[in-house]
């Protein structure tokens, strides 16, 4: 089999991690595949291992705007395709402009399949994107011959809005990153920390509206004003009027800067550090296709405060303590829950271990790529070409 896969969509984030994750563990004859070719931009290919069996092309479109990469798939994709004498493409970023079959594809973002998430932007071009993604996701799914969720909330959640669809379909988890991986350690009692020595809270998310930093800060203030001694950190990218936002808003309860910290974006390993830092990990997203961050943190050994919503009650189970991420109450009152009984974060560290145990890359590797041969079997038997 030679395998194309287009991922002119996956620039940064779950789907960049999940690639490369992909082709670092694929098994090529396990699944008879003699050449596999991937189209991106250069900061994802930059993050592929080399192997002798890949083959990655750059472009000078992949650096442009969806519009432009999008028209690229409509117009050269399948050439390109045919001249790789490929027998099947995958689409990890969903959407897919190509006439080229048999395709594969994903749904990696819920947000678009989420009025509620939507309205949370407000009358703005990320609105619109929304919009517009939620149509061009529905198509390509509708359109193609596979279709992977990678949670079976994200699935129900998607059909409900496409209707039914044709192809193939699977729920395959991601997995978990091993370098995130330590086993729980000692839980104190809070009076062995100090202003000198806080208690750590610790969030790492892209800043969102559907993220929720701002009741986040607002629970830790409300934490702060029970007199213990703790320190949040955020850490996550952001849109510059966005990341203005949040800055304002921890002067505003935080001027002299002694508990709110804003890290912004950091690398891999810096994030890690903080992770082993930290004694307590929040979460408290309202809309994910998966959760891969909420999965570093059970990796991590850490006890988890986090949000109700779904996806994250399957993939954290009876282990987490839940709060109503819009409500600053909800979430302060679940801090304060594990802050109050090293007892209950010591339960909750391992238990959210050994959840994270369960998820693995080489199982969902084995799973993707298995629906892909099987996708390309019955598509030769049905004796359909391209045209």
């Amino acid at each position: 089999m030679k395998l194309g896969i287009d991922a002119s969509n996956i620039r940064t984030g779950g789907g960049q991690v999940h690639l490369v994750e992909l082709l670092k563990h694929v098994d090529v004859d396990q699944f008879g595949i003699e050449k596999i070719v991937i189209w991106s931009c250069k900061e994802t290919l930059d993050k592929i291992e080399t192997k002798l069996w890949l083959k990655k092309c750059h472009v000078p479109v992949m650096e442009q705007k969806f519009l432009h990469r999008a028209l690229w798939q409509k117009n050269k994709l399948h050439i390109k395709l045919n001249e790789e004498k490929c027998d099947i493409l995958f689409v990890p970023g969903g959407s897919f402009t190509t006439k080229y079959r048999p395709v594969v594809t994903m749904s990696q973002n819920l947000i678009p399949f989420e009025l509620t998430e939507i309205l949370r932007y407000g009358v703005s071009l990320s609105t619109i994107r929304f919009i517009l993604l939620r149509f061009f996701q529905s198509l390509s799914f509708k359109n193609a011959n596979g279709l992977v969720f990678l949670t079976e909330y994200a699935k129900d959640s998607v059909l409900k809005i496409t209707g039914p669809i044709k192809g193939v379909k699977a729920v395959i988890s991601h997995g978990s990153d091993k370098g995130f991986v330590r086993t729980p350690g000692l839980q104190k009692e809070i009076n062995l920390y100090s202003k000198e020595y806080p208690f750590q809270l610790l969030y790492v998310s892209t800043i969102e509206p559907y993220k929720h930093h701002h009741q986040v800060i607002d629970a830790v203030t409300k934490v702060r004003a029970e007199g213990f001694p703790v320190v949040l950190k955020l850490i996550g990218g952001a849109k510059p009027t966005v990341e203005n936002r949040l800055i304002k808003k921890i002067k505003n309860v935080d001027p002299l800067g002694e508990y709110v910290q804003y890290l912004g974006f950091n690398t891999r390993e810096e994030i890690i550090s903080e992770y082993r830092k930290a004694d307590i990990f929040i979460f408290a997203s309202s809309c994910e296709a998966f959760g891969q961050i909420l999965l570093e943190g059970m990796a991590s050994g850490l006890p988890i405060v986090c949000s109700d919503h779904r996806p994250m009650l399957d993939i954290l189970g009876d282990a987490g303590v839940y709060f109503d991420p819009e409500n600053a109450d909800s979430i302060s009152t679940a801090i304060l829950k594990l802050i109050e009984s090293p007892k209950l974060r010591e339960i909750n560290a391992k238990m959210v271990f050994d959840r994270a145990q369960k998820y693995s890359w080489i199982r969902c590797t084995t799973e993707t790529f298995s629906l892909i041969s099987q996708v390309s079997d019955e598509y030769k038997q049905n004796k359909i070409t391209f045209t």
